[in-house]
């Protein structure tokens, strides 16, 4: 008895801190809340042209080539840009929405949990043709994972696009 005793003691030890450990990422019903991760934050773009709220990038007879769309940040690092096909009910023409991931970078931006971090990104739009954005986030760290407590978007000094409690966001670019 004593030596079943000494081998489940480690085992219920073992048991015992895992429950206590994953106890903040469980609810009611045994589930996880949202497992969001600032890691995986990221920015989706549609393009508008001001003067005439056409897209700037449809699928057909596009005012700027979608392919020479690049997005660096202030140090000059390319982002991946992920494109996808989208239309409204309001207007059925399909144009190009783009993402960018990564928009928090572990390495620069880890002080973002303790105060607010800002970020430039250029918008390259042809070779001579180019914009900026900029972002402000705050992070936190959640039960199952972190967030952005807030994110704010400026463009050309305006706020187009804020949000909380979140890892990305829908911004339209009326250039």
């Amino acid at each position: 008895m004593k030596n079943t005793f000494r081998l489940l003691s480690p085992f219920v030890l073992i048991l015992f801190a895992c429950i206590i450990f994953f106890a903040g990422c469980i609810k009611a019903g045994g589930k996880c809340e949202m497992a969001l991760n600032v890691r995986d934050a990221a920015i989706s773009f549609t393009f508008k042209d001001n003067a005439t709220g056409k897209y700037l990038y449809p699928r057909s007879n596009a005012i700027y080539n979608i392919d020479s769309l690049k997005i660096f940040d202030e140090s000059n690092n390319n982002y991946t840009i992920f494109k996808g096909l989208s239309s409204t009910h309001d207007n059925p023409e399909i144009y190009w929405n783009i993402s960018i991931a990564g928009i928090y970078n572990q390495q620069t931006d880890a002080n973002a949990f303790n105060g607010e971090v800002c970020k430039k990104f250029i918008i390259k739009y042809t070779y001579n043709e180019i914009d900026t954005i900029r972002a402000c986030f705050k992070a936190k760290e959640t039960k199952c994972g972190s967030q952005f407590e807030y994110l704010n978007v400026v463009y050309k000094g305006v706020l187009i696009g804020s949000v909380t409690n979140t890892i990305g966001i829908v911004l339209i670019i009326n250039k």
